[in-house]
């Protein structure tokens, strides 16, 4: 396939092509103009001739001839100034394309602009009230709240942006596991039931008994879609209900052909604005954008992924009346029926807590081995691991790493930043492995990176590293973490906490 040239490339080729074409159609004028005036002269010869003589028919042949030119370059000059014309035309629609597609993305970074700066304003002016000293800690605990729920809002726009740009790049993948497809569909709805429940919507779910639960998919993009879709139903909702509706179109076993539905009764889209809702930087409209928040390339993301999982996506809608947004996607049944993973979404997470010590009988504490060399991201990720029930020693850099995994130890379990001064994570990596090869040991290795480009964790897994962490985390990420990879410890399910509740 072609790479399209970029408008302004693309303007500047359509216009040397049509000084081209004048300057070939100003020739054919010249040349046209001086075979006339030979023509006409020939005739008046011809004539003149003729009258004196009553013969002249080489003369006249000439003349016929000369006149069967002068058609033909007249016919040439006419489709030139047609090809001329239909160039002109082309050149108009790629500068109008080229325009909207100027605005749009002026647009889009004004929004995004708006969209970042907004969040980030509740992180710099609640941090400003804290530092104050003078909160009450009851309006503490509100402004961390703020703080918290920002960033998340941050992340949530960078998440989409790195979505986007994987896009159109034609890198975004999808993968195949077997996943309990109901299980995936209610854990995504729980995250958005505190949204739900504080405007006093109603979140509802027709899942048919009959329909198929084991399939093999994305059970990550599938969640990602339904999250993004019934989370605009929630934000363009002020009363009434959303409800997620699902459907079996097709089977022809393993082949399943799934139809679902998100229906709100929010204040509805106007006819005009549907065919641009899929499209990259685009809503309904500016007002909206004011009114409402968001990048506009949510829907364009689900469009992306509906298409790569082999389905399609649309809406229906009415101003006043609410939207029905709907997609399809092509799945597997499971043939073993088994219940694989699901995107984590629950309102409760689990953390490990030490089960007693030994004199208790229980076992140890885990213990995790931090190389981070950054000062803030040290004290998060310790905090955390102080909540979780681990112990913790810390190496500011690779180099530091490497030695204290040379030596005889006892870590369960290393989180391993990339990028850091005298040796990155990767070389760090890659020499513990070299020096745990011949002894046959291995000790787990997550990476800790904020690089979330595709290809960052094929790096961290081939230089030896066993998981991937991206930055920012959260608690319950880097307890399932911990779950996986010290299985001896055994993790006990906390009640949910204000940060699960996002």
């Amino acid at each position: 396939m072609t790479t399209p040239l970029p408008p302004a490339v693309a303007t500047a080729a359509a216009a040397t092509e049509l000084e081209q074409l004048r300057a070939r159609c100003a020739t054919l004028e010249e040349a046209n103009a001086a075979l006339g005036a030979v023509n006409d002269a020939l005739m008046d010869r011809v004539e003149r001739d003729m009258d004196m003589q009553g013969k002249s028919f080489s003369l006249f042949q000439a003349a016929i001839s000369l006149e069967s030119t002068v058609q033909q370059r007249t016919a040439a000059l006419t489709e030139a100034m047609h090809e001329l014309e239909r160039s002109n035309r082309e050149l108009q629609a790629s500068n109008e394309a080229a325009q909207a597609a100027s605005r749009a993305k002026s647009a889009f970074l004004a929004t995004m602009s708006h969209e970042l700066r907004t969040p980030m304003n509740g992180v710099v002016g609640m941090t400003e009230l804290l530092l104050n000293g003078r909160l009450p800690p009851a309006q503490q605990r509100r402004s961390v709240e703020v703080i918290r729920r920002s960033a998340l809002s941050l992340l949530q726009i960078l998440n989409d942006i790195l979505d986007f740009s994987k896009i159109e790049a034609g890198q975004l993948e999808t993968e195949s596991v077997p996943f309990d497809l109901r299980k995936s569909a209610e854990q995504a709805l729980s995250l958005l039931q505190p949204q739900a429940e504080s405007k006093g919507l109603a979140l509802r779910t027709e899942w048919p008994d009959e329909l198929p639960t084991a399939v093999i998919g994305d059970p990550t993009r599938f969640a990602q879609i339904l999250t993004n879709l019934v989370g605009n139903a929630l934000k363009f909702t002020a009363r009434g209900h959303v409800t997620l509706r699902a459907s079996l179109l097709e089977a022809r076993d393993p082949a399943l052909r799934l139809r679902f539905e998100v229906e709100d009764t929010g204040v509805g889209i106007p006819a005009d604005a549907l065919p641009r809702l899929f499209q990259s930087f685009t809503q309904s409209d500016s007002s909206i954008t004011r009114k409402y928040g968001g990048t506009g390339l949510g829907l364009a993301i689900v469009r992306r992924l509906c298409e790569l999982m082999h389905g399609e996506c649309g809406v229906h809608s009415e101003p006043g009346r609410g939207s029905t947004f709907w997609f399809t996607l092509a799945l597997q049944q499971d043939p073993h029926g088994g219940r694989g993973p699901a995107p984590a979404a629950t309102g409760l997470f689990p953390v490990l807590r030490p089960r007693g010590d030994a004199a208790r009988g229980g076992d140890a504490l885990p213990n995790v081995l931090l190389v981070e060399d950054n000062p803030v991201n040290q004290e998060v990720t310790l905090g955390m691991l102080e909540l979780i029930g681990a112990r913790a020693t810390v190496a500011g850099d690779g180099r530091r790493a490497v030695e204290l995994l040379a030596r005889p130890h006892d870590f369960d379990l290393v989180l391993m930043d990339c990028q850091m001064p005298e040796m990155d994570g990767l070389e760090a990596t890659r020499r513990t492995r070299a020096h745990e090869r011949p002894l046959g040991l291995r000790v787990p290795i997550v990476a800790l990176t904020a690089n979330a480009m595709l290809g960052d964790r094929e790096r961290c897994l081939e230089a030896g590293m066993d998981d991937f962490l991206s930055k920012p985390f959260r608690l319950r990420e880097l307890a399932s973490a911990l779950e996986r990879w010290c299985p001896r410890h055994a993790p006990v399910a906390t009640p949910p906490s204000k940060e699960t509740t996002a």
